[in-house]
């Protein structure tokens, strides 16, 4: 996925897209970086594109504050 239009969210925190970790996770996943601003505009595009892509998207509230999450995409 061509990372370059989402501008804040990128330089924020990028993305290491289908990261294989599964450290925080019981199942097995693939966690596409980690600790993201969801209030961010370009990362509800970057998940609302993604979501398009690949309909296992999952995206895990880790619960210390609201607006920080990660996410997964399911493993096959």
């Amino acid at each position: 996925m061509d990372m370059s239009k989402y501008k804040s969210f990128t330089k924020w925190n990028s993305p290491r897209e289908f990261d294989y970790d599964t450290s925080t996770l019981k199942t097995d996943g693939y966690r596409i970086g980690g600790h993201f601003n969801k209030t961010n505009p370009d990362f509800k595009a970057y998940c609302k594109d993604l979501k398009n892509e690949r309909k296992d998207l999952k995206i895990i509230d880790l619960g210390r504050d609201n607006n920080i999450v990660d996410v997964w995409i399911k493993d096959k």
